[in-house]
């Protein structure tokens, strides 16, 4: 999420958590996602503070130092759509283009989220 962020008519829920903003696509798959998700597990909580509403470098160091806390900081929408595109992403043969910290993790299975796996 950008530091600053503006206020647009079209932004929506995800907004506030990833920023989506020069990826129309990926935009448009989160906030299905999220809406989908949301509908069988139940509303974000717009009250917690997640580690993807830190400040930019924050969440850059985070996730390269630390990042199964940056992942478990996440909303669990976000930690569902970022497990299921790693699993995408695999199938495809594409893992090597995912950030180094969500291949450890998901290599390793400890790309796990509060609530969400059955």
């Amino acid at each position: 999420m950008k530091d600053e962020k503006a206020i647009t008519e079209e932004m929506t829920i995800s907004d506030l958590f990833w920023d989506t903003t020069n990826n129309k696509s990926l935009h448009e798959s989160l906030e299905t996602f999220r809406e989908n998700y949301e509908r069988e597990w139940g509303e974000t909580d717009l009250t917690k503070r997640y580690t993807s509403t830190l400040p930019e470098k924050t969440q850059a160091w985070l996730l390269s130092k630390q990042p199964k806390r940056y992942f478990e900081g996440l909303p669990p929408f976000v930690q569902a759509f970022l497990k299921e595109s790693m699993r995408q992403a695999n199938e495809e043969g594409r893992l090597d283009d995912q950030p180094a910290g969500f291949i450890e993790l998901y290599i390793s299975g400890q790309m796990k989220a509060n609530g969400w796996e059955r």
